[in-house]
């Protein structure tokens, strides 16, 4: 059941969910009890996971006493899913294509790169280098859902050194408020956005000479991708694109 249950976890379910996806996949219908003594999750915890399964299109709830659950047919619920997917290759395929265009007309800037990653240590590494490596700017626009204290550290030594660190993106909840705050104890110069100028890219460019990229799809956020490229023209389009953002933006007091 690990292998499914991480499978499960990839297209999105949390742990919780994969596990109470596979227990209702064994049963033609079952309660709340027998999934809690299946899974060894809490009762009252089961109705809310059940809910957001219900709500994902995954199952369906059968009134009565007690109320029984039932997951909908794989080859429907997870229909959309591969949709999904299918759709995000192929936007990531246009643009590495677009990408590597860029890269190879662009040879006059000096030595370029185009790196994707899809582990985030190995990431986080590079881009703690980046901001290690900042000598003027480090301009974000982040969708403020979470904040890592490794590349936060290394943001507020940027800041320690007169490097302008401005971070601007969209408050949608309470938690991407706290993280924008966050941003802001550290010396970073924060702006806000309303919840509609939420974009499904996040970047940040480091000096107009390398930008990193987070393109994630809004329906799976497990299914993402993660660009750094070293490219002037391309860095200097997403900076107008910032500087749009920027103006848009209310400081965050």
């Amino acid at each position: 059941m690990e292998k499914e249950i991480e499978i499960l976890k990839e297209l999105g379910f949390t742990e919780y969910e994969a596990k109470i996806y596979l227990v209702l996949l064994s049963y033609k219908k079952a309660d709340a009890k027998t999934l809690s003594k299946e899974t060894g999750i809490q009762e009252t915890k089961v109705y809310q996971i059940a809910k957001n399964l219900i709500q994902n299109g995954m199952a369906k709830m059968i009134s009565g006493h007690p109320v029984m659950f039932e997951i909908i047919d794989p080859s429907l619920s997870f229909s959309k899913i591969l949709e999904e997917f299918e759709k995000k290759k192929e936007d990531v395929k246009k643009l590495i294509e677009d990408l590597k265009q860029a890269y190879e007309t662009n040879q006059k800037l000096g030595e370029e790169e185009i790196a994707t990653y899809m582990n985030f240590e190995v990431l986080k590494k590079e881009l703690k280098r980046l901001h290690d490596s900042a000598k003027n700017e480090i301009c974000m626009y982040s969708r403020f859902e979470k904040v890592d204290e490794e590349l936060t550290e290394s943001l507020e030594k940027a800041v320690k050194r007169k490097v302008d660190v401005k971070v601007v993106g969209a408050v949608k909840d309470q938690t991407s408020e706290l993280n924008a705050y966050t941003y802001k104890k550290i010396g970073c110069l924060v702006k806000t956005l309303p919840s509609n100028e939420y974009a499904p890219v996040s970047f940040s460019l480091i000096d107009e000479e390398t930008g990193h990229f987070l393109i994630r799809s809004e329906s799976n956020p497990s299914n993402y991708v993660d660009i750094i490229i070293k490219n002037k023209n391309l860095v200097k389009m997403f900076r107008n694109l910032f500087d749009y953002y920027w103006k848009k933006g209310k400081l965050l007091q």
